[in-house]
């Protein structure tokens, strides 16, 4: 008989909670935009994958833009996550159903900028997306402005480009996307997938394997 030991009970429990996560309130997950390709030219799309438990409205807000252009000059960077960066992106939030294959035909909503602001946003930068949906399988992509919106299908955002600003707001640049963000649903749904690689599936592998390789030299 196989008997789980700690580590491996916290590891089946961040699987859980990562792959299965469902509510008829708010269901927060968080993510980064992160340059790619040979030259770091490139941006990684994020896809989440959730059911629709009963049609109704479904409701997907963006937190990412950390530059509140109503501040003074020179205070106006707000650091949204805590983490001490300066990094953020004009994001934007392309639906898809998901019949599982993702292609352009797929395309059923999108949003890139949004007034009012919405939820804990500090800049109409930041995408919002209110519809309402019948149950059944859909993914999101989260990435970075401004392709046409079916092609958000592909895995990455060829050539990007987007602000980079100092902390104080005060400098700007232009370069491929970078960015954490934080991404709230609401309504009667179930989180059922989340971007790959993530992190927290990876470190709950990590355990994983610590977990194996522990009981192998107790066994041994």
């Amino acid at each position: 008989m196989i008997t789980r030991t700690p580590i491996l009970a916290i590891v089946f429990a961040l699987i859980t909670l990562v792959l299965a996560s469902s509510s008829r309130g708010a269901i927060v997950a968080t993510g980064s935009i992160v340059p790619t390709g040979p030259s770091g030219e490139d941006t990684t799309i994020d896809r989440w994958y959730f059911e629709v438990l009963t049609p109704g409205t479904i409701t997907m807000d963006i937190d990412s833009w950390e530059h509140d252009v109503t501040a003074p000059v020179g205070d106006r960077w707000t650091d949204l996550n805590g983490d001490g960066e300066a990094y953020f992106f004009d994001s934007v939030l392309v639906l898809f159903s998901d019949d599982g294959d993702l292609t352009p035909d797929d395309y059923l909503y999108s949003n890139d900028d949004v007034l009012p602001v919405q939820g804990d946003s500090v800049a109409s930068a930041d995408a919002y997306l209110s519809k309402t949906l019948a149950a059944g399988s859909y993914v999101v992509a989260v990435a970075a402005c401004c392709m046409i919106a079916s092609e958000y299908s592909q895995e990455t955002y060829p050539d990007s480009f987007n602000f980079l600003r100092s902390t104080n707001g005060s400098t700007v640049s232009y370069t491929a996307a970078r960015g954490d963000y934080e991404l709230t649903f609401t309504g009667d749904l179930s989180v059922v997938g989340v971007p790959e690689p993530s992190t927290l599936t990876l470190a709950a592998l990590g355990l994983l394997s610590l977990g194996i390789t522990r009981r192998r030299r107790q066994r041994a």
